[in-house]
Order: C-alpha cells, then structure tokens, then sequence
C-alpha cells in the first residue's frame, strides 16, 4: 500500500473550470513532483493566478 503523503496540491484536484487555464498559466514554470509521483503546484502560484483572474474582471 502507498501511503505517502502529498505535500503540494495537485491539479487533478482542482476544479474542472479552473483546471486547463490554470495548467495554461503554469506553461513553462517549474512545478514540484510529490512523493507518490503526482505532479503539484505551489499554493502561491496558485492565489497569484486567482488574483490576476480578479484583477481582469475588475478592470474589463
């Protein structure tokens, strides 16, 4: 049985309407690997990209 555990979130996770753009605006970036193999994202990138998202709809 596998039991490690995930120290970053991963993509699979996240929404389905969130999951493609936000893969879109990782393109190129460094992303961690976790234990068990998944590919992660940092929380920080992810609230960067949130915070954009906001930014456009406010200024649109």
């Amino acid at each position: 049985m596998n039991d490690k555990k995930r120290r970053f979130p991963i993509i699979e996770d996240l929404p389905v309407d969130e999951k493609e753009e936000f893969e879109n605006y990782l393109a190129g970036s460094q992303m961690p690997i976790n234990e068990d193999g998944t590919q992660g994202y940092y929380q920080r990138d992810y609230e960067a990209w949130k915070r954009r998202l906001q930014y456009r709809v406010c200024n649109d």
